[in-house]
Formats: structure tokens, C-alpha cells, sequence
């Protein structure tokens, strides 16, 4: 079951959660002019004795119109904009995703809206050429972590070698928080013209050998094994073996093993442990 969920789910190809405490890549802009922009800090809380706001654990991605030190909004709407580093995804094809996970500040509001945009260009004339996705971000207590995942489909964009994502936050707000954010694809450019012949991997992940267990009309004696990793680099190549294609020689994550016996071709994805 965990090979079939695997060789059907997207891969990461870029991803920050902030652990580091710093988002040095990124560019934020401070449109509005308040001296306000975003930042990676703590999550904000509120104290229970005081009801002040507080940091908390987590870290995030965050911005506020709220200045702490006098707790007032400050005296111009937010117009903030958080850029990510640029994105090759010229390896990539198929579904291409964002995944935003990202909640509101405690006692922020029951909903705020985020709008997301993506350019070949990170000039801010350029991604105002393109229509923004509203990701809504919403709370239902005021109290406690409520983070979710929210998609925004960038499959338009494989193949390009410079995507560029903003994250634009705008008006009076208590707080806005993503404590993680990464980039999916489904496929690699190139390996993706498959014919299913109901292979599966005996043990997924894998750590020494690569094992097959292969279709009824799969030609055994016939079959190559190439394995690329998630850049489309070919990192090792073999005819089929019944007791698997040594692969600890592989670091660790995601790969694909493209079999073909001559009649038909499948592609499997594995991870290397």
C-alpha cells in the first residue's frame, strides 16, 4: 500500500519552515512605507494572566499592523510583500504546487485574506500583470495553533527556469503566520511518457536493494532499470536482478525508477532511506 501511495503523491522541490530563524533568500518589501514588513520570528501569542501579546515556540513567517510598542495599528494600511528565492522548475512537469501552511494570530480575527502571486520576473510590474490567487486564512477560537494547508496550483509555470512567488498581505491586521511553505511537482520533464505494467517496490522506503515486484506481462529477462533523481540527473542504470539493484550507494530522497523491457515503459517512484 505505502508504494502505491508514493508513486501517485507530488515530490518536494523547495520548501522553508522558518527553523532556521531567518529567511535571508527571501525579499520583503514594505510598500505602504511604515516601517512594518514581513519577517521570520516567533508565532504571537497572548498571555494568559495579562492578555498581552506575547512570542510563542513556532517559527514563522509573520506580519503585523500592529505596532507592540504603543498596541496600536500603525497609521498606514499594510502593503506588504514577502519574495520568495527564485525557483527552477525547468526539471519539472505535470501538477506543479504551492503549499502554503499558514493561520491568523490568536485573537486576530475569524478570517484574512492573503493573495499570492507568481511571475517569471520578481520586479513588482511584472507580478501585478498576473491575476492573484485569495488564499484565505481563517481561525475558529482565538486561542491555540490552527495551521492549515492551503494549495495554489503553479502547474502553468513547468518547465520555466525563473519562477518568482510573492505573498501579499494588505490592511489593518493583528497578525498573519506561515510556519511552512514548499513547492511540489508530480513529475520530472522527460520521464513522463509511462505505460502501467502493475510493477510495485516490495519495500518502500528502501535501503540497500531495490526491490521489484514485477507485472504478469513484464519481459524479466528483457528488463533495464534506470534510475534518475528529482533533477532528472541519471544516477544509476542496471538490467533487472530478482534480488533487487543495489542503491545504498544513493543519498538519501526521492527517485525514479524508469522501467522498460522493450514493450512497455513505467515509471516508479521510491525513496532511498
Amino acid at each position: 500500500m505505502l508504494s502505491s501511495v508514493i508513486a501517485s503523491a507530488q515530490f518536494i522541490t523547495w520548501e522553508d519552515d522558518f527553523n532556521d530563524g531567518e529567511a535571508s533568500e527571501w525579499t520583503f518589501l514594505d510598500v505602504d512605507g511604515n516601517t512594518s514588513k514581513w519577517s521570520a520570528r516567533k508565532n504571537l501569542l497572548t498571555d494568559p494572566n495579562t492578555g498581552e501579546y506575547i512570542y510563542g515556540t513556532s517559527d514563522v513567517l509573520f506580519t503585523s499592523n500592529l505596532d507592540f510598542t504603543t498596541g496600536t495599528f500603525f497609521p498606514n494600511s499594510e502593503n506588504n510583500w514577502a519574495i520568495t528565492p527564485v525557483q527552477d522548475l525547468s526539471f519539472y512537469s505535470g501538477t506543479i504546487q504551492l503549499i502554503i501552511n499558514g493561520q491568523l494570530s490568536e485573537f486576530g480575527g475569524t478570517s484574512e485574506n492573503v493573495l499570492v502571486y507568481a511571475s517569471t520576473s520578481a520586479t513588482m510590474d511584472s507580478f501585478l500583470l498576473n491575476v492573484p490567487v485569495t488564499v484565505a486564512l481563517t481561525r475558529s477560537v482565538d486561542q491555540g495553533e490552527q495551521f492549515m494547508e492551503h494549495i495554489v496550483d503553479l502547474s502553468q509555470y513547468a518547465g520555466q527556469q525563473e519562477v518568482y512567488i510573492a505573498i501579499v498581505k494588505s490592511g489593518n491586521f493583528v497578525g498573519v503566520e506561515i510556519n511552512d511553505i514548499k513547492i511540489t511537482a508530480s513529475d520530472i520533464a522527460g520521464v513522463t511518457a509511462i505505460t502501467k505494467t502493475a510493477t510495485i517496490i516490495k519495500q518502500n522506503p528502501v535501503t540497500e536493494n531495490l526491490q521489484l515486484q514485477l507485472g504478469s506481462n513484464v519481459n524479466a529477462d528483457a528488463l533495464n532499470i534506470a534510475i534518475y533523481n528529482v533533477t532528472g540527473t541519471l544516477v544509476k542504470e542496471a538490467k533487472y536482478n530478482e534480488a533487487g539493484i543495489q542503491v545504498s550507494d544513493l543519498a538519501g530522497g526521492m527517485y525514479f525508477a524508469v522501467l522498460n523491457d522493450g514493450n512497455a515503459t513505467e515509471q516508479l517512484k521510491f525513496i532511498k532511506k
